[in-house]
């Protein structure tokens, strides 16, 4: 059965080199991708869908109607994140599961080049919310920092399909990130502070190559 699936993304800036590539994947699986570019970032990306443009944070205040697109899913990124190829084949089956209402999803990072990931214990289980079943009825709200709505009903099930994030593909970013966490570091607790001094030991990492 068919289901239509509608792609939001957020971007982050900083991610202008990994655009083509995630739109590119998300146009073969989404009937429209709706993102926030205030960075005018996508104003010759040619794509057969079209690409409604809006500010993250009137969506995130529910301005922004989703119910004109008529989704019956929608998907969930950033720019610098996109599903993999496994998704294609996926997508439909799980659309169609009607006991789920969010999917969550295996983050594999990405790490010195786009054939490599972590897979130590810091960054092997990171998961998230990607997708969630669109319920008209519902007045969707957003936590700072999600994309997938906390009152949206039922618990995160695991979609068995990875999602690959750029974010820390280079030494160049990482060493942005250590930087933005340095201002940050007292209001973190102990595992995320973990998480972000890792960006720049190379003591205890682990890669595994991408298999798509």
């Amino acid at each position: 059965m068919y289901s239509k699936l509608v792609g939001v993304i957020s971007i982050r800036g900083g991610s202008e080199r990994f655009l083509f590539d995630v739109f590119s994947e998300l146009s073969i699986i989404c009937e429209k991708i709706i993102v926030n570019d205030k960075y005018n970032l996508l104003s010759d990306f040619d794509n057969k869908i079209l690409v409604e443009m809006f500010d993250a944070d009137v969506y995130k205040s529910g301005v922004v109607d989703l119910s004109i697109y008529g989704p019956e899913w929608v998907l969930t990124l950033y720019d610098d994140e996109t599903v993999s190829k496994q998704f294609r084949y996926m997508k439909d089956s799980l659309c169609c599961n009607e006991y789920v209402n969010i999917w969550k999803a295996r983050i594999l990072n990405l790490w010195n080049d786009d054939k490599h990931y972590r897979e130590d214990k810091l960054w092997g289980e990171q998961t998230l919310p990607i997708m969630y079943k669109w319920i008209p009825e519902i007045n969707y709200k957003f936590k700072k920092g999600d994309l997938v709505p906390y009152n949206q009903p039922g618990t995160a099930e695991n979609c068995g399909v990875p999602i690959i994030s750029y974010r820390h593909l280079t030494s160049e970013q990482r060493a942005k990130l250590y930087k933005e966490y340095l201002e940050e570091k007292e209001k973190l607790n102990y595992v995320t502070k973990l998480h972000y001094q890792s960006l720049i030991d190379k003591q205890g990492i682990t890669l595994k190559k991408l298999v798509d």
